[in-house]
C-alpha cells in the first residue's frame, strides 16, 4: 500500500498512515496527496494485471484484496481527482488472535536467548 502511494506522488506529496480501532475491527488507513484516481477507475485497480504504470505488474492490489478477505476483512478506496486517494483495510478483533500472541512469544526465535 505505502509503496502504491508514493509511486503515485511521482512530485512529491504526502502519505498519511493511521491504525486505530473501531467498533468491533481494526483499521489500518493509508492517505495520500496524489493526483487520485479518476471516476471509473477505482473498480479497475483491484482487477489482476489492470496497472496504470508503465513498469505495473497490475497485481498488487488484487493480492492485497484476496489477503484482506482472507482475514475476514474489507476494502474501501476512496479517491478525488487532484486531491489524492485513501484506502482502508478494516479486520475484525478476535480475542484468541491476542492470547496466541502473548502465549507464543517468542516461541519462534532461535539462539541462546530463546
Amino acid at each position: 500500500m505505502m509503496l502504491n502511494a508514493v509511486e503515485s506522488m511521482e512530485h512529491g506529496g504526502r502519505l498519511t498512515i493511521r491504525l486505530f480501532t473501531h467498533e468491533d475491527r481494526v483499521v489500518a488507513e493509508f492517505e495520500d496527496t496524489g493526483p487520485g484516481i479518476p471516476p471509473g477507475e477505482v473498480e479497475k485497480v483491484l482487477l489482476p494485471f489492470y496497472s496504470t504504470k508503465p513498469a505495473g505488474t497490475g497485481l498488487g492490489l488484487p493480492l492485497v484484496t484476496r489477503v484482506v478477505a482472507a482475514h475476514d476483512g474489507t476494502l474501501d478506496i476512496r479517491s478525488e481527482p487532484g486531491r489524492g486517494t485513501t484506502v482502508r483495510m478494516a479486520f475484525p478483533v478476535r480475542a484468541e488472535a491476542a492470547d496466541v500472541g502473548a502465549a507464543g512469544k517468542g516461541a519462534d526465535r532461535e539462539g541462546p536467548e530463546a
